[in-house]
């Protein structure tokens, strides 16, 4: 009873410590990184003097990076032991203690401190660009086109739209994708100068445990646990040990700055896309909406972004020599825009797979149409193109032509678009329900019009 209060009021005692000390030393980051990089993200530029700083040990962003790390690494460590504690504590009776999953070593509604104040002036700038009402880009732009309307004739013209929402996610995901890629923040920040520091921090944790594991008896740990069977404290013996505990927090976590730093970027374009109901909007969706096209190139967009995401995890993958599934834990894996906005917008999913269907059939009609009839008209259907004459102009018609049609090449194009959207889903549903609506109709389209285009062929040949 005793053990327990001390225990419980010593465990009081750190967190209270903890939080203030986590405190200071996250004010302390924010105000090195205002300090040292002002103008991150804006430029490749401040990337690299963040980077310079974390490999730096006497840079003072550096020491409270290490710092913060540090802190957070061990309060987690320590969060998991207790859930591990409690977890022997309910198994302490039985005969058999089983291996917890690979998800009981996640830390629970888990946050990388670090992350979340380096992606916080990129927060800031992106609703200032995008998100206020005086600044934003849409607004500035419906701004612009009024004033242009005034200076002309003075009323708008009836084709014009009232707003500029069209163009918005493009210049989102611009934004992003520039922030992410030219400004070098996931290459230069994360990758070269962030997880190499946790890396070296965390390889120092898990040595001074490995030294403090070593000198704890296992009979210790059996009186602490309360335990008397032999065979089972071994077990619980190795659960607790800290080593092991850090090497868990590295495997899952601890690992993949920078697909927590994609997670936080696509988390952020989601969260831009909500706050202006892009996909709710009355000039997108609406009946004030004429033009059907823009919520289209909205949706593709969408599949773009979650592409670049994708891409950009894969060559770090590909160049750490690892694998996507190794990789990508369910707890900071970056959230599909697709499934946010269309997958879980069922009246959008249909209109949107309805056109998908038509338009792609639309492009195979008119590409058959137009090489099909061409070749048949060339050749006429008169008996005279068979003639013994004529056969020197067939044989050069016969070399011109391609060894794969039009047709055959737009479908396969169509094809490899449409497995590319039906595997950017995340859940099966929507993937099966794309290839249901789109890619099998398709595929039955140009299924029937090369068998009637063989059946002329044939007709032709025995004629």
């Amino acid at each position: 009873g005793k053990s327990k209060q001390f225990h419980r009021a010593l465990t009081n005692w750190y967190n209270t410590l903890h939080d203030s000390s986590l405190h200071i030393a996250v004010s302390s980051f924010s105000r090195q990184l205002r300090k040292c990089a002002p103008e991150f993200p804006s430029n490749e530029r401040s990337s690299s003097i963040i980077l310079h700083s974390f490999q730096d040990p006497s840079s003072e962003l550096g020491r409270v990076t290490r710092c913060l790390v540090e802190l957070q690494i061990v309060k987690d460590a320590l969060d998991l032991q207790c859930r591990l504690q409690n977890y022997l504590s309910r198994h302490s009776q039985m005969e058999s203690v089983t291996q917890p999953t690979p998800e009981f070593y996640r830390p629970l509604s888990w946050r990388w401190l670090v992350i979340d104040e380096l992606c916080r002036p990129l927060a800031e700038r992106l609703r200032f660009h995008f998100l206020e009402e005086q600044t934003g880009l849409v607004t500035v732009a419906n701004s612009t086109t009024q004033n242009e309307e005034r200076m002309g004739t003075g009323v708008a013209s009836p084709k014009q739209k009232p707003s500029n929402m069209d163009r918005f996610p493009e210049w989102l995901f611009r934004y992003l994708k520039e922030v992410v890629d030219n400004h070098k923040t996931h290459s230069i920040v994360m990758v070269q100068g962030l997880q190499p520091l946790v890396d070296s921090v965390m390889e120092s944790l898990i040595l001074e445990s490995s030294l403090v594991d070593n000198d704890f008896e296992l009979e210790d740990d059996v009186k602490y646990l309360g335990t008397e069977d032999g065979d089972n404290s071994a077990v619980k013996h190795n659960f607790l040990k800290a080593a092991e505990i850090l090497q868990h927090l590295k495997q899952n976590v601890y690992s993949h700055s920078h697909i927590y730093f994609l997670r936080e970027v696509s988390r952020m374009a989601r969260h831009a896309l909500r706050a202006k109901s892009f996909f709710h909007h009355p000039d997108v969706v609406g009946m004030e909406c004429s033009d059907c096209t823009i919520v289209l190139r909205g949706i593709e967009q969408l599949f773009l972004f979650d592409s670049f995401v994708e891409e950009t995890i894969h060559k770090f993958v590909v160049e750490s020599e690892q694998t996507v599934e190794d990789t990508i834990d369910p707890l900071i894996s970056p959230p599909k825009l697709t499934d946010s906005f269309l997958s879980t917008n069922e009246d959008l999913m249909e209109w949107w797979m309805t056109q998908e269907r038509l338009g792609a059939i639309h492009l195979l009609e008119k590409c058959a149409s137009s090489t099909l009839s061409s070749s048949q008209s060339q050749k006429g259907p008169s008996q005279k193109s068979l003639e013994i004459g004529h056969s020197s102009n067939e044989n050069e018609t016969l070399k011109s032509q391609p060894l794969f049609p039009a047709i055959s090449e737009l479908f396969a194009a169509l094809i490899h678009s449409g497995r590319k959207k039906s595997t950017s889903f995340s859940d099966n549903r929507s993937q099966h329900l794309y290839i249901a609506n789109v890619i099998a109709p398709l595929c039955s389209i140009f299924v029937d019009l090369i068998h009637t285009e063989a059946s002329y062929l044939r007709k032709k040949l025995l004629s």
